[in-house]
Order: C-alpha cells, then structure tokens, then sequence
C-alpha cells in the first residue's frame, strides 16, 4: 500500500486537470455509445459503457457538487439511491476512473476517493474502510480518535476532492439503535471536518440512515432515484431499445434482434429494467455461442440463458423468451425481483411531492 506521506518514486508526470475533466462530464450528452478496451477473444458488454439518460443526470450532478468544491470550497453532498442491480457501483467506479490517482509532484493525489462501507458498520470498522482506500499502510492502527486525524491528514495531503460512500444500507443491516446513532453521528463529524464534497450511494432502505440524524437529513434532504427502465410510455420504450441496441453490437451476425418491440419487451420483463440483469444475460447467450447459423443467438438461447443466470426454477409460462410466455413484472413471492425495495415507503409526503429525480 502507499504512504499518503512518503514521495512516491515515478517518472514525471502532469498535474491532473480536474477542471478540464468536469467540464466535460458536465456536458455529457446521449452520443454514440463509449466503448472501453475489453478482451476481444470473449463476447462481453460488461467492458461497455452506454451513456443513457440517468446515467447522465447523476454524472452531471457528481461533476456539479465535485466542480463546487474544486472551484468554490464548498462542501455539498447528495444521496444516490437504486434498486440492485440498477448500475449504482459501476457507475461509482466509472466516474472515480476518470480521475485516475497518481503522483503529482512527488506526492501521491486522489481526487476522488470511492470508500465501500462495511457491513454492519461501527465507527472503527469504517474509518478503517476510508483509511484503507486512502492507502493507508497501517490503516487498523490507533483509536477511534487517532484514525479520524489520519483521515483528515491524507484527505488533505493527498488532495482528495470528493468523497463516494457505496453500500451505505450496510449502517441500517444488523445494527442495534445505540450503535446506528453512534456511527451517524462520527460520520457526520468527520463529513464536517474534512470539508469536501459528499456523495452517499445505496438501496432505498439507506434513505433511513441520512434520517436518523438531523444534520444528515438537512445535508442529504432529497434523495436522487437512479430508477429501472420502464416499458409502459412510448418514451420509456424508445429509450429501453436504445439501451438494447447499444448493448448488443458485438452479438454475431444474424442474431435475433434485440432492439425490436417485441424482444425488448421480454427483455424488460426477464430483468425489471435492470441493467445488471440484462448485461448477465447478454453476456451468457453471447459468449456461448448461440444455436443459430454461425454461432447467432436465438430466441431460444436467451430462454435458456434466463434459467441459468436469472431463475432457474422459472416455470415455461413465466420465461420470458419460452413460446407461451406470460409477460408480466416477475416480483411476486418467490420470484426473481421480489426483493426490489419501494422507495415510497421511505418518503414522507412532502418528499413525494418534490418527487426524488427518475
């Protein structure tokens, strides 16, 4: 690991510009899909990124609260929440690689620091969790206290201008009140006290823990829904068959064509709008080779796919992609979304009046 302190031997390089990166995540548009480099000897879209519409919407809003506090010093947070499935991490991840760590004069910067919470967080195991993606070499070492100062001291040597806390559902899994209230009330502090950007990112069920304390609930007051696909508006159908079609390019030559009506719409029903759902089955059916001439995937392999890679107890009529298909949401007891979380029932009614973004 890298010592935040301790120069770091390198060949020269330029000072990062942050500036010149938020520009243009701030004027990200829907253009032709990006494609980043991924082993070409094995079908995969998960080395692919499509830049749909909310993807979009919370890039430009991490950009905006980054580039406030890169240009004005000013600490503003917001709270990302999503289904399973619905791209949160890998989006996280995404805008953290675009501004890559490095050595800068010497000295290691990292502009944008991506801690996962553990789970059921106490304040110890999460100040190591910060410390550890700072790179600190003893990051177990020292009291509560004495992590909390390291914290501050390598955020600030090493530059960090942005702080993304993933999985942040974890304070509210298994922990008793006593030990809730005392771990949001050190992450307050410490939010507090480093005096940078915040960005929370977990389920519905997160939206509790910015609850619990009243600091929390004014800094992160409305939470931004990164939502499923839908299928019902003609809109919402245009915008799931772009997705489909962006994803699918490296399919062989004479595969069915996903992007249609009416394979879209067993896609939607076979991933709830998920986008982590459709890249496993896109991914299953491709790189296996499908049934049709010269390896092109078929209807029929993507029922298959469904059984292996999203529920293999589907009954014929409930496979999206089998002859007499029931089209329908999959989200009853037993069935693969029925973990998915409303997030209406963590908002209060003036909450749903404002309406979280979707």
């Amino acid at each position: 690991m890298l010592d935040p302190d301790r120069p770091v031997e390198s060949a020269s390089q330029p000072r990062l510009d942050t500036r010149q990166i938020l520009e243009t995540l701030l004027n990200l548009d829907a253009g032709a899909p990006v494609q980043r480099d991924f082993d070409q000897t094995l079908f995969t879209v998960r080395g692919k990124l499509v830049k749909y519409s909310r993807f979009i919407l919370v890039v430009r809003e991490i950009a905006r609260v980054h580039r406030r506090g890169v240009l004005l010093k000013v600490s503003d947070s917001f709270q990302i929440v999503g289904q399973t499935g619905s791209g949160k991490s890998s989006l996280a991840k995404w805008y953290r690689d675009q501004f890559p760590a490095g050595a800068v004069d010497g000295r290691m910067h990292i502009p944008v620091l991506l801690v996962e919470t553990p789970e059921t967080p106490t304040v110890k195991s999460l100040a190591e969790a910060v410390l550890i993606a700072l790179g600190d070499p003893w990051p177990h070492k020292g009291s509560t206290t004495e992590m909390t100062q390291r914290i501050k001291h390598f955020c600030k040597v090493c530059v960090v201008e942005i702080i993304i806390f993933d999985e942040i559902q974890h304070f509210n899994e298994g922990n008793r009140h006593a030990e809730l209230l005392r771990v949001t009330d050190w992450f307050k502090s410490l939010i507090n006290q480093v005096c940078i950007p915040v960005v929370l990112i977990g389920l519905p069920r997160s939206i509790p823990v910015t609850r619990s304390n009243p600091q929390l609930r004014r800094r992160f007051s409305t939470p931004y829904y990164l939502a499923p696909f839908g299928f019902e508006t003609a809109k919402e159908q245009l915008e799931f068959r772009g997705l489909m079609k962006a994803l699918a390019t490296e399919l062989p030559a004479g595969s069915v064509d996903v992007s249609s009506y009416e394979e879209a719409v067993r896609f939607f029903h076979a991933t709830c709008g998920l986008i982590d759902y459709l890249v496993k089955l896109l991914d299953d059916a491709g790189s296996r080779g499908g049934s049709g001439p010269a390896g092109a995937v078929t209807r029929e392999d993507f029922a298959v796919s469904f059984l292996r890679v999203i529920w293999g107890e589907a009954p014929p009529r409930l496979n999206p992609f089998g002859p007499k298909a029931k089209l329908r949401r999959l989200d009853k007891d037993g069935e693969p979304f029925e973990m998915l979380d409303d997030i209406a029932r963590y908002l209060g009614r003036a909450d749903r009046h404002k309406g979280c973004s979707k």
